[in-house]
Order: structure tokens, then C-alpha cells, then sequence
């Protein structure tokens, strides 16, 4: 798949791919093309081959596909705005992850330590655990985290709450 199979086969507009030419008949091209799979993305189905909605995106755009990973700035996996798309490492994809679900403290990075009674601030840096204190008070704890954020490149994004989706 190249530029100009996107170009033919798919209009761009409002961040959505829409089909040109229904491609089977239970297809409603007055909706975006695809499907959302179970991780929340739009996936799209060509010639037994899938490809990710985004993914596409960049190629209808910049004429290549992405040479690491695409991000969703704003941590919405269905907002496939040009704008809200960054071809980035895997790395730094991670550096703008939203706040897990499961998270108890409400803080990315921060945990209540039973054994110590106290929080604990830690950070993820090249692939390792960096212990950044114990803390009394839970809000020393999320400025320990939120500057560890500043001081090693995570995106300003981190650990906030998802987006809705569409």
C-alpha cells in the first residue's frame, strides 16, 4: 500500500477515512471505513491484509508510512487528526501513556507502601524502575513524580485521564 492506493481507494476528512467505492456490500460508506479491534483503534481491511486506521492516516499525509510508532497526543486512540499524530519511538510513545484504570492513588507513579506507611514515587527510565521517595504527604509524592515527568522527557500528556471516545 502506497500515497496514491490511499489516495485512490479512501477520503481523508474530520480525522476518519471514509471508503470512495463501497468495497463489499454491507458496507456504509457515509461511515468511517474499519472497525474499532479490542485494544480501542481503528482497524481497516484491504486485500486479506489489516492495517491500523492511523497508521494510514500518516501515509495519506506525509506519502510514507510512520518509521516507528504513531502517537495519539491526546491519548484518544480514535481521534486520528493529522495534528494528533506524531511518529515517535517506542520509547517515547510510552512517555505519553494515560492514567491506567487500575490506578488507586489517582497519580501515575505514585503508590501507597503499606510496609513503609508511606507513598512511594517511582519513574520509568530506559526500561528501569528509579525509586524517587517515600513521602508523608501524597501531594510531595506527585511533585517528586511530576518533576522526575519534566526532567527525563515524558510528554505533558502522561498520566492524565483518557479522553473520551467517540
Amino acid at each position: 500500500m502506497n500515497q496514491a492506493d490511499v489516495k485512490e481507494l479512501f477520503d481523508y476528512r474530520d480525522g476518519d477515512l471514509y471508503w470512495k467505492v463501497r468495497p463489499a456490500r454491507n458496507v456504509d460508506i457515509s461511515k468511517p471505513a474499519g472497525s474499532v479491534n479490542s485494544w480501542g483503534y481503528r482497524q481497516i481491511q484491504f486485500k486479506g491484509k489489516q492495517y491500523y486506521a492511523h497508521r494510514l492516516v500518516w501515509l495519506y499525509v506525509h506519502g510514507k508510512f510512520p518509521n516507528e510508532q504513531i502517537d495519539h497526543i491526546n491519548g484518544d486512540k480514535l481521534d486520528n487528526n493529522i495534528e494528533n499524530l506524531r511518529d515517535v519511538s517506542c520509547q517515547e510513545n510510552k512517555r505519553n501513556v494515560s492514567k491506567y484504570s487500575n490506578n488507586r492513588s489517582g497519580h501515575t507513579g505514585v503508590i501507597w507502601a503499606t510496609h513503609a506507611d508511606k507513598w512511594v514515587a517511582s519513574i520509568r527510565v530506559d526500561g528501569k524502575l528509579k525509586h524517587l521517595g517515600l513521602f508523608n504527604i501524597l501531594e510531595d509524592a506527585v511533585e517528586a513524580r511530576l518533576q522526575a515527568n519534566i526532567e527525563h522527557g515524558y510528554h505533558d500528556n502522561h498520566g492524565r485521564e483518557k479522553e473520551i471516545e467517540k
